[in-house]
């Protein structure tokens, strides 16, 4: 009788190895099908909380990314409006020294006063529709800021600019009342000589404003390079914690299936053996 219940302990032993098996299995096809070798907490309670803190991570540099490359766009799209400012601002000196020659009657002057106003004019209305999602660049003073880190502390600041109120004020002041006290032909008197100097001072302007935005664009482009890399590297980190490994657990696969249908050869043998010692009885 000592024989039979030994043998039921055999049995027993077996669906315990048999039932450990099918759990570990079970485990395995998860993995591999989910490609997550931390599916819940119990798989690897420390691991999931180092994993849920560079998730985190993970979706706040994606945004610090965004974040910097807007900056980015703001400040390219300032330059690149100051760029034709400039561009217009070397026109008028242009003008302004062609027009300080005696040898000129006051109605060609009128003419490059003319063109002054009219570029004077285009200079504000670049200024008024240089805008970024609504927010005027170069129109309004105003401090604009950026978070480009995971930190609220890493932020960045862009200010914006109002260009009409600057030297360019002073040239466009020039130009517009020259027109209002043109003689009745419609000839304009401008003091070309002294326009000169405020057109240097507008040019000098604009040219320090372009070199700080483009000082901020390298910055932040560097920015952007640094936060990439840590988002790749955290990628990385989070991936060797959270991901499959499918050599791993492939191999843990294969080993888990022999072992399984062990254990089920070995608890038919367990079972059997009750019926070997009753057959003995008859």
């Amino acid at each position: 009788m000592a024989s039979v219940l030994n043998t039921n302990m055999a049995s027993i032993t077996a669906q315990r190895f048999l039932t450990a098996a099918q759990n570990k299995l079970g485990i395995s096809y998860e993995r591999l099908s989910s490609g997550l070798r931390i599916n819940r907490a119990q798989d690897d309670a420390a691991g999931m909380g180092i994993s849920q803190s560079l998730t985190a991570s993970i979706g706040a540099t994606t945004y610090a990314i965004r974040n910097a490359n807007d900056a980015i766009g703001v400040l390219q799209t300032a330059e690149g409006a100051l760029a034709e400012v400039s561009s217009m601002l070397q026109r008028f000196k242009e003008l302004a020294t062609q027009g300080n020659n005696a040898a000129l009657s006051s109605t060609q002057k009128g003419y490059l006063s003319l063109e002054m106003d009219r570029l004077a004019l285009e200079v504000t209305a670049t200024a008024q529709r240089t805008t970024f999602n609504t927010i005027p660049l170069l129109s309004k003073d105003a401090t604009l800021t950026f978070q480009t880190g995971e930190a609220t502390t890493g932020t960045v600041e862009v200010a914006t600019v109002n260009i009409t109120g600057s030297n360019f004020a002073k040239v466009s002041a020039l130009v517009g009342e020259t027109f209002t006290n043109a003689d009745g032909s419609g000839n304009a008197s401008l003091d070309f000589n002294a326009l000169q100097d405020t057109i240097d001072g507008a040019i000098s302007e604009i040219s320090t404003q372009r070199a700080k935005f483009g000082a901020q664009v390298n910055r932040l482009t560097h920015n952007v390079a640094n936060l990439e890399a840590l988002h790749e590297n955290l990628n990385s980190a989070n991936s060797r914690i959270q991901d499959t490994d499918y050599a791993n657990e492939t191999a843990m696969l294969t080993k888990t299936q022999i072992l399984q249908q062990a254990a089920t050869a070995m608890l038919s043998q367990a079972n059997a053996q009750p019926n070997v010692v009753l057959a003995l009885l008859k």
